[in-house]
């Protein structure tokens, strides 16, 4: 499931994911969040109001905004709100504890 870089795989996810058990849930969204082609059908998806993004959380969003593609970026500002770089002391910190 996450192998694949088809749309139709995600399109099929999301169509299913109200039935889905939460240990699946969590694998499909795992999957969707992974490879920019699945995020980019569920980013129009929340855009269009198909999926509800409630169903994410910010390690999910992170995940994809690391996938590095402006297109996705900005639809999930379209979704989201406005993305902010980490405060200089934030990062500060996250390079400390990287380094334990």
């Amino acid at each position: 499931m996450g192998r694949s870089d088809d749309p139709a795989v995600a399109t099929a996810l999301m169509t299913r994911f109200a039935t889905l058990t939460p240990a699946e849930r969590s694998a499909a969204l795992a999957a969707l969040t992974s490879r920019k082609s699945l995020a980019l059908v569920l980013a129009q998806a929340m855009t269009d109001g198909g999926f509800d993004k409630k169903n994410l959380t910010s390690l999910h969003l992170r995940q994809m905004r690391q996938l590095g593609s402006d297109e996705l970026n900005t639809l999930l500002e379209k979704s989201w709100g406005k993305f902010n770089p980490s405060a200089e002391g934030s990062k500060t910190t996250i390079a400390k504890f990287k380094k334990l």
